[in-house]
């Protein structure tokens, strides 16, 4: 009989892929108690204009300037719906594309190695950072442009492997340049993710890049006392190593908290990422559904813990 049930199930989802995937979700959904099943709950409900409006990279610039002002935007360089419609000679010397609908991007920083190139194989790249050194613009033009437009067909809301993020649906397909944040010479600067409920941060997370496409991670409490747990993007999948030197908490802490704050205070829960960049504090992403709720914590009271903030 279970072979049966699984055969029929892969059955319905190669059949209707998205429509079943969305029935499974609004099934995992109930009576959360959790903070992942919390986010699945909000990934099974209609998107509020408020999710729409944050999660595309250029009306989210629109809100952190209504909330903030500016001041706390990277420097917005270009858009558009083609990178080929964009005046590349405008660019500065180092810069970031990003795509408006989705997570995929181009690093363009001349600390990348020349020897980077895009990949030969184009066929399954799928939404991923590429890295770039200018020098390699011109060699690697057309790879770059076949990259941007398989993005522009693909739809992020959904795929396969992971339950719908229904707010991505309505996002305008586009890309967006921003000058490249810098760290004291690091490719790029540590991540700071705060986890804020009802406009209060409960939990942090910072990420710090040591290579191409890796991290490590470090925890901590509101009051910047570290806690002692590794996190993976799924519960089977190896946990990120944690950052050998536990990050010093930021001079400008309390600034931190208050931008974190002030854009949270309109969701009941939203994960704000900020860099805390040579220019100063700027806001990376506000995201609504971190790891689309399959997150995993080595010490699963944290997933209790944060989903009784919520």
């Amino acid at each position: 009989m279970r072979t049966i049930k699984i055969l029929i199930w892969g059955l319905l989802h190669f059949r209707w892929p998205k429509f079943v995937s969305k029935v499974h979700l609004k099934i995992r959904a109930r009576n959360p108690v959790t903070f992942n099943q919390k986010i699945l709950r909000r990934m099974s409900e209609d998107p509020s204009p408020l999710f729409v409006k944050v999660a595309g990279r250029l009306t989210l610039r629109d809100h952190v300037a209504e909330c903030l002002g500016e001041d706390y935007l990277p420097k917005l360089v270009g858009s558009g719906v083609s990178l080929e419609e964009l005046d590349w000679n405008k660019f500065p010397l180092d810069f970031v594309i990003k795509s408006n609908h989705g997570s995929g991007s181009f690093l363009i920083s001349s600390l990348v190695p020349e020897s980077v190139y895009l990949p030969e194989k184009l066929n399954s790249f799928g939404w991923k950072r590429f890295y770039l050194n200018p020098k390699m613009l011109e060699e690697n033009y057309y790879k770059l442009i076949e990259i941007s437009k398989k993005w522009m067909t693909m739809d992020y809301s959904y795929s396969p492997v992971r339950f719908p993020e229904p707010w991505y649906e309505s996002i305008p397909r586009g890309f967006i340049v921003e000058e490249l944040l810098e760290e004291e010479g690091a490719l790029l600067p540590s991540d700071f993710k705060f986890f804020v409920f009802h406009g209060e941060v409960k939990f942090i997370r910072v990420d710090t890049p040591f290579e191409f496409g890796r991290k490590s991670m470090a925890h901590f409490d509101w009051k910047w006392q570290h806690i002692n747990t590794l996190f993976s993007e799924r519960k089977n999948v190896s946990p990120y190593l944690p950052t050998q030197k536990i990050p010093s908490k930021p001079y400008n802490f309390d600034e931190m908290l208050h931008v974190a704050s002030t854009l949270g205070k309109d969701f009941d829960f939203v994960r704000v990422d900020l860099f805390n960049s040579n220019k100063g504090i700027r806001v990376g992403e506000l995201t609504l559904a971190p790891t689309s709720g399959q997150g995993f914590f080595t010490h699963p009271e944290i997933d209790y813990l944060l989903g009784s903030f919520w």
